[in-house]
C-alpha cells in the first residue's frame, strides 16, 4: 500500500492512441463510457479483420459451440464463459469485439429452442403481466443518441441497405437542356420526365416545335 505522499504510477488506457490514465477495466473512464454505450474504441476495424483468436464481427460456432475471441476455447453459453473466465460482461464482449448488443452469445439451436418456449407463453397470466407493466414512453426517453449506433456486422448491414435504398430512390441520370445547354440531375419521380431545365426554357421549346409545324 502506498505511504502518505506517493503517487500511484496507472497503467495507460488500453485504447489505441489514449495515453489516459486507465480507470475501469483497463480503460480510461471517457473509453470506458463509450464501450458502455455501445460504440467502439477502435473505429478503424473493419467486419472479418483478424481479432484475438477469430476474426471482427464475425459469430464462429461449430458443433463444439461458439468461439470464444478473449481464449479461443468453445463454449455452449458464450457469455457465462466470458463473465466467469475474463470478467466481462456479454455487453462488454459484444462491443469489444464487434457484435451488435442485441446478438445472442448462444448457438442457433438454444436460440430456436428458448424462442419456442416464449412463443408458448403467450396468452398465459405472466405473459399479461409483462403486458401491462410495458411502458414505451419511459422506454423512449431513456434512449440516447448512442442507441442507435451500430458495431460490426449490424453496422456493415445497414450500410449496405442505405446504399441499395439510395439506387433505389435516384438513378444516376445528367441531362442537358436543349436550349441553353446547362446540366442538372433530375430528381425523383417527376423530375424524371422534365426536358428543360426551367420553365422558361420549356417555353421556348414549345414555342420552337409550334413553329417548325
Amino acid at each position: 500500500m502506498a505511504g502518505w505522499g506517493q503517487v500511484v504510477e496507472k497503467l495507460a488506457c488500453s485504447a489505441a492512441g489514449c495515453e489516459r490514465p486507465s480507470a475501469v477495466r483497463g480503460y480510461c473512464q471517457m473509453h470506458y463510457k463509450r464501450i458502455r454505450a455501445g460504440r467502439l474504441v477502435e473505429e478503424s476495424r473493419q467486419v472479418g479483420d483478424a481479432d484475438g483468436f477469430g476474426n471482427y464481427g464475425v459469430i464462429d460456432e461449430t458443433a463444439d459451440g461458439l468461439l470464444c475471441h478473449e481464449c479461443g476455447a468453445r463454449a455452449r453459453g458464450l457469455g457465462v464463459h466470458v463473465y466467469k473466465q475474463h470478467g466481462m460482461t456479454a455487453r462488454e464482449y459484444k462491443v469489444q469485439h464487434g457484435f451488435p448488443v442485441r446478438k445472442s452469445l448462444l448457438p442457433i439451436d438454444t436460440q430456436e429452442l428458448l424462442a419456442a418456449k416464449a412463443r408458448e407463453r403467450v396468452g398465459t397470466r405472466g405473459w399479461q403481466n409483462l403486458v401491462d407493466a410495458r411502458n414505451p414512453i419511459a422506454a423512449a426517453a431513456a434512449r440516447t443518441p448512442s442507441s442507435f449506433n451500430r458495431t460490426g456486422a449490424s453496422a456493415l448491414a445497414a450500410g449496405a441497405v442505405a446504399a441499395m435504398n439510395g439506387k433505389r430512390t435516384r438513378k444516376g441520370i445528367v441531362r442537358t437542356c436543349p436550349i441553353c445547354g446547362a446540366c442538372w440531375c433530375p430528381l425523383p419521380p417527376a423530375g424524371y420526365k422534365r426536358r428543360t431545365c426551367s420553365a422558361e426554357c420549356w417555353s421556348t421549346l414549345l414555342s420552337q416545335k409550334r413553329r417548325s409545324r
